[in-house]
Formats: C-alpha cells, structure tokens, sequence
C-alpha cells in the first residue's frame, strides 16, 4: 500500500524482472510507493507466464547487453501492447538501447539507476499512457453514431 500522500496512479498492475533480490526489493517499493500493484520475478521465464497471464500497465525489466535481452522485450510488447516497458541496462552503448526502443522499449535506463529518477520516468510514462488512453475514449465517444459527446452538446 503506497504511503498516504503518495502520488498515486489509478489502480494498474506492474512486473519487476531483476535477478538481484535487494534492487528488485527496491523496485518493488519504489512502484509500490506510486499506487502500483507489483508482481516481482526474479527471471525471464518466471517473467513471461506473469505477462501471459496479468494485464499488466507496466514491465520493469532488468536486461542484459544480449541478443535475447531485446527479444525478450520484443515478446512483452507483442503480448501486451499497452503496457509501458522501461528496461533497466547495466552494459547499454548507444546501438543496444536503438535496438531496446526498436524492440518496444518506451525508456532504456542505465544502471545503477537512483531510484527517484526511476520513479520519476515510470510516472510520466504511466500518465502519459492514461492520457492516450482518455484521448481515445474521447475520439470514440466523439464520433458520428455514438450518441455521446463530450464537449457538452
């Protein structure tokens, strides 16, 4: 439960991929801290049956400078188009981190990151989508035969 006062983001779900267990610790309460619901994975495969099963908002994934690192971000976002994906690299020359945001990456962050600006990114990425989300409900809303408007006609 975030702390009272926090900033809080409509009730979306969060999966935290890192080996580590005390930054995944980390992670995990820094997303909790931003009314995220988060589901730790300490793998790649733990990881992708959470993803097959959850609506996820949100992958935070620890990635490393390899080949399969990029499919594995390729898979998550074929899987769950909507969801925010911000991989967390500790080897991440200029090319790897073209290929992460090729891949579906919507931020590419080099460790050790602090994690303020960690919390700070996933915020603006989590609004950012819930701003595209609300645009399109007006777009449908707005649109011949659908009976509602949202401009007050």
């Amino acid at each position: 439960m975030p702390e009272p006062g926090a900033s809080r983001i409509d009730a979306r779900i969060a999966l935290v991929i890192e080996d580590e267990p005390g930054l995944r610790d980390q992670l995990v309460e820094c997303l909790r801290g931003l009314g995220l619901i988060v589901v730790p994975a300490a793998d790649r495969d733990c990881a992708s049956v959470i993803a097959r099963k959850l609506r996820l908002d949100l992958i935070v994934v620890d990635a490393p400078a390899d080949v399969g690192a990029v499919i594995h971000v390729s898979d998550f976002k074929r899987r769950r188009p909507d969801a925010s994906i911000v991989v967390l690299s500790s080897v991440s020359p200029p090319e790897k981190e073209e290929d992460f945001r090729a891949a579906g990456a919507d931020a590419v962050l080099q460790k050790p990151v602090a994690i303020p600006h960690l919390g700070a990114v996933i915020s603006r990425l989590l609004w950012r989508r819930r701003l595209q989300r609300v645009r399109a409900r007006r777009r449908r809303a707005d649109s011949p035969g659908s009976g509602v408007s949202w401009h007050g006609d």
